[in-house]
């Protein structure tokens, strides 16, 4: 099974952190049954602080993240 990093755009408004996520992982559980097969998601981070860069070296998970997946790795 492959593994991806994907950032799911997050909108602040003042402490209100607003976002999709649910609506895509249903999104993206309904297309893995369309293809006869199994994904699993792993929120590590609801906002924005950890979000890669346009300068590589910068585009690392933070020790939290890894943590977060590390104890539910299948959410």
């Amino acid at each position: 099974m492959a593994r991806f990093i994907l950032d799911v755009e997050t909108i602040y408004k003042g402490k209100q952190i607003e976002n999709n996520f649910k609506e895509f992982m249903e999104k993206v559980g309904d297309l893995s049954e369309e293809l006869g097969s199994f994904a699993s998601i792993t929120l590590i981070e609801k906002h924005n602080t950890g979000q890669f860069h346009n300068r590589t070296h910068l585009n690392k998970l933070t020790s939290k993240q890894i943590r977060t997946f590390n104890k539910e790795p299948h959410g």
